[in-house]
């Protein structure tokens, strides 16, 4: 699969395996289909939810993985796409 455009915003409901998956603090919940995906076309965001106690952001490569499941203070994430490429990133 090629990659694609990196305007591209991925929304899907579990994490990628490894990144912001962790269930209880322990187990590694997230989907190995949806990391291959992300490895393949590298889009430029990914927001998912799913694993409560893992909210947070962290970059897999090129894309930053928002895992917005109930916020960081229950309230999600405000994420900003500038024109010229920047993402800035608020937890309200």
């Amino acid at each position: 699969m090629p990659r694609v455009r990196r305007e591209t915003v991925l929304v899907a409901h579990p994490p990628p395996l490894g990144v912001l998956d962790r269930a209880f603090g322990m187990l590694h919940a997230g989907s190995p289909g949806l990391r291959d995906l992300i490895r393949q076309t590298e889009p430029r965001l990914l927001i998912c939810g799913h694993i409560h106690e893992a909210a947070g952001s962290e970059r897999m490569g090129r894309t930053l993985v928002v895992n917005a499941a109930m916020g960081r203070r229950g309230g999600g994430a405000l994420i900003r796409l500038g024109v010229d490429g920047d993402m800035q990133l608020e937890w309200p």
